[in-house]
């Protein structure tokens, strides 16, 4: 079931993902703080609803999590406008920059970091 829940989540097929990795650290940060209230609570549910049957009773590939992705974006406006409204929107700014620039720099070397990965996915016995 690990495996599965890893190969959903595997960012490097076909091609380094930088679309959906750029967004990653929004989505869990809006995901954990307003995955519970109200407007997000069926949105919560039914992704992690379909994140569970992706990893323990089908295959768990990419091609289950991409369909998903426009809802995982959800998560993110209100990261956004948070983040843009606090008094610390430089140090957002900045992180997202540093953000950008280290996953440009994997797609650049994407064959070596996912050799780096592969490795320790088959040291771990997960591959």
């Amino acid at each position: 079931m690990g495996e599965r829940f890893l190969r959903f989540w595997y960012v490097f097929r076909p091609d380094f993902n930088v679309g959906f990795m750029l967004w990653v650290p929004l989505i869990l940060v809006g995901a954990v703080r307003f995955g519970s209230t109200p407007a997000y609570r069926e949105i919560t549910g039914f992704s992690a609803l379909s994140v569970l049957v992706f990893s323990t009773l089908l295959y768990g590939s990419t091609r289950f999590r991409l369909p998903m992705e426009p809802l995982f974006l959800l998560y993110v406006g209100p990261v956004l406008s948070t983040a843009w409204a606090s008094a610390r929107r430089r140090m957002w700014i900045a992180a997202g920059v540093v953000w950008v620039v280290v996953n440009l720099m994997v797609w650049w070397k994407q064959e070596i970091v996912r050799g780096w990965v592969l490795e320790i996915l088959y040291a771990g016995g997960l591959k």
